[in-house]
């Protein structure tokens, strides 16, 4: 065999050789190094997978039927909140509960019609007072189907605090310093009791409902007839917010999410639509890589 032929099959074999080798590099040395890192977090306690992360709470403890049928019974036509700590100069602001009506940008009203407002709401307020008596509230989400899984709660969950508010201020008013710390209570509940949600967009909407419980709060600072036992209540009450255990919880079962979510995509050839669902886009029709990554991008 001439030595040209013998040089071309050699490196016919080297390339062949190199093939396999970067082969092996790419496919198995990542999965190698995944693992362990994924060890390393486990023996650092970190929590991945989604079995671990799903809170479990007892019935007894969870306020949520309560919860569900006052939402039930919010009337979908009411959704006044009356200008309250407004702020009207620099450290400066006007007190809702001492005006002369109730007013905002949209809407002017007595305070008797506006009381007839609130009323309207009332017994579904009465009801959302269980979340005070247990220590819970877990809507049992179905964590199992990812990102398709439905929050129908959050909205309901939002405007029943902005409710709170509006009675709250209501009640100022009207000279129940009682009834007013109770609605704060109820709202900083809401937030407290739902902290094991372990999602980002209930992460946000406990932020939302706190930034509104912070209104009726400064209100009741400003009545005459505030005691000191309802200020201690409320005072203990905002102590027991803790947004980054929240975080925390919301962060590792987006990752158990993710972690599953990329493992099924890489063993399937069916359309993904996971975390595309969460922009609103991609929930039909065939789907290239920049759609992919964009609606990804947009998710995240």
């Amino acid at each position: 065999m001439k030595l040209r032929w013998k040089i071309l099959i050699l490196l016919g074999i080297l390339f062949v050789l190199l093939a396999v080798s970067l082969t092996v590099t790419l496919h198995v040395q990542p999965g190698n190094e995944l693992d362990a890192y994924k060890q390393s977090l486990r023996a650092r306690g970190e929590k991945l997978e989604l079995s671990e992360v799903i809170p479990h709470t007892a019935p007894e403890s969870n306020s949520v039927d309560a919860v569900n049928n006052a939402f039930s019974l919010l009337n979908s036509a009411v959704d006044l909140t009356p200008y309250a700590m407004q702020m009207v100069a620099p450290g400066r602001a006007l007190i809702g509960a001492r005006q002369p009506d109730a007013r905002a940008f949209d809407f002017t009203n007595s305070w008797a019609d506006f009381a007839a407002t609130v009323d309207a709401n009332r017994p579904a307020l009465e009801l959302l007072r269980q979340v005070l008596e247990r220590p819970a509230l877990d809507f049992q989400l179905d964590y199992q189907r990812g990102s398709s899984m439905l929050l129908p709660h959050l909205a309901p969950l939002k405007r029943a605090t902005q409710q709170l508010e509006a009675a709250a201020v209501l009640d100022l008013h009207q000279g129940d310093s009682g009834d007013a710390a109770t609605n704060i209570l109820i709202m900083l509940a809401l937030v407290h009791n739902n902290a094991s949600e372990g999602l980002l967009i209930s992460h946000l909407v406990r932020n939302a409902i706190t930034s509104i419980a912070v209104t009726p709060t400064w209100e009741l600072l400003q009545a005459t007839n505030v005691t000191d036992a309802q200020l201690a209540q409320v005072q203990t009450a905002w102590q027991q917010m803790d947004f980054l255990s929240g975080a925390e919880n919301a962060v590792q079962m987006e990752r158990a999410w993710f972690t599953r979510e990329i493992q099924a995509t890489r063993n399937s050839h069916e359309k993904f639509s996971g975390m595309a669902s969460w922009s609103g886009s991609g929930s039909s029709g065939s789907w290239d890589w920049g759609n992919l990554t964009e609606s990804s991008r947009t998710a995240v």
